[in-house]
């Protein structure tokens, strides 16, 4: 296997690494096949340098083969680097993204533009620790020692005891909480503290949600719409259950309401707004600019959805995505709202083989250089595009969404929005352990 080391210490970094992993990705001869957990540490930089240069370092690694040369792929490596705005600067400056070829199976490989093993790697605890994920028993094939043997040399040494693991996905995944009593999924007509409680209960036990995306009103076709009084109503009473729980998740509200989210977030701190429906008052919007916490930007064609309402037919229908989210975000900007994560949506004005297309079309997104999140979970495309129609399970549901959340996690996305993470969690150790990627 391949091992190529990824490291950044200018925000978002995550967000540059998803892009690399896109990249990766989207090249016809590399097949990525398992990613690290990112991991950081403090800046190298020499004494006496700008103290705007010592930020942290995420670091990970990605396993992948190639049919390329090892130069064939250093050339590749360093395009993606320059289409993702790497600059030439000063060699201990921050950088967006450094993409090194760390290791390449057993090989030893020198040349004037390539050494293999990477040179410096044996003394980067950064580059060791992540690399360790994905070949944990690999042997250096220069100085014939182990990885464990390397990494406890240089834990000794207080310059490397910094580095400490971070996530062990470069996805962030949202955990749906619907205060409703007639979601399409999991509404309850008998909403209860407990019952929301043991919601969250189940996320925890997981280990995999970051963030509780809350909502009171359904967005399901013919759903009845709620003003703010009514969304208030439902919401109001689990506040201090969300304050409790706010030192554990970061919070998201799902709502179309800027006076729902003024409220909540005056209560209850607010990290993302998902706003499936901007609102009409310009006003708000400016008072929402000065909260400065990303706003989710969801295509849509009506909400409810209309079954009948959706995008033309066309092998480029999402084209017509990527004019409305150009569109939306110099109208956002206009009113000083930049931090901006887009959803392109599925089930929203798209017919189910639409839904399923888009997972493929990621890149025609990539150029607006904004965060990405896909909510599929549960979503009704499932049934019709994927089982013909048939009824099914949510079981089923469960597990083929979570089958699909492994795809777009290999296509870079950064957020994912789902309602069971134990199936989630238990799908992936079984793709990691046997290596299947897409």
């Amino acid at each position: 296997m391949i091992i190529l080391g990824l490291g950044s210490n200018e925000t978002p970094e995550l967000f540059w690494f998803q892009q690399a992993l896109f990249h990766l990705n989207s090249h016809p001869q590399i097949q990525v096949l398992r990613t690290s957990s990112v991991y950081i540490s403090q800046a190298l930089v020499p004494p006496g340098s700008p103290p705007e240069w010592n930020k942290d370092y995420h670091n990970m690694a990605v396993g992948c083969t190639t049919s390329l040369s090892p130069n064939e792929l250093l050339i590749y490596v360093k395009h993606i680097e320059k289409i993702l705005g790497r600059m030439n600067s000063a060699r201990w400056a921050p950088r967006n993204l450094d993409i090194d070829i760390l290791a390449w199976n057993d090989a030893i490989i020198e040349n004037p533009d390539l050494k293999i093993p990477h040179s410096d790697m044996h003394i980067r605890l950064f580059a060791l620790l992540p690399f360790k994920d994905i070949l944990p028993h690999w042997e250096h094939p220069v100085y014939l020692e182990s990885l464990d043997s390397i990494i406890s040399d240089l834990q000794k040494t207080e310059a490397t005891q910094t580095t400490r693991k971070s996530s062990p996905y470069l996805t962030k995944f949202m955990g749906v909480i619907n205060l409703t009593p007639d979601s399409f999924s999991d509404g309850d007509p008998h909403l209860s503290i407990n019952s929301i409680e043991t919601r969250i209960q189940e996320f925890k036990d997981s280990d995999l949600i970051e963030i509780l995306d809350i909502g009171a009103e359904s967005t399901r076709p013919e759903a009845q719409l709620l003003s703010p009084e009514e969304e208030w109503e439902r919401i109001k009473n689990f506040i201090p259950l969300f304050q409790r729980e706010s030192k554990n998740f970061k919070i998201s509200l799902d709502t179309r309401h800027f006076e729902t989210l003024e409220k909540f977030h005056g209560l209850c701190p607010v990290s993302f707004w998902n706003c499936v429906s901007l609102p009409e008052n310009t006003d708000h919007l400016r008072k929402f600019a000065t909260l400065k916490i990303p706003l989710i930007l969801m295509h849509h064609l009506s909400i409810p959805p209309k079954p009948s309402d959706t995008l033309k037919t066309s092998p480029t229908f999402y084209l017509e995505i990527r004019k409305w989210f150009q569109e939306k975000i110099t109208y956002l900007n206009d009113l000083d709202i930049h931090d901006i994560i887009l959803d392109p949506g599925i089930g929203f004005g798209k017919t189910p083989l639409q839904n399923i297309e888009l997972f493929d079309h990621a890149d025609q997104f990539e150029d607006l250089k904004r965060p990405i999140l896909i909510g599929h979970s549960r979503k009704s495309f499932i049934e019709k595009a994927i089982f013909d129609g048939l009824t099914t399970s949510l079981e089923v549901k469960d597990e083929a969404t979570a089958l699909i959340s492994w795809k777009l996690m290999n296509l870079g996305i950064a957020y994912l929005r789902i309602h069971n993470p134990i199936v989630h969690q238990n799908l992936f150790k079984v793709l990691n352990s046997i290596h299947i990627s897409w």
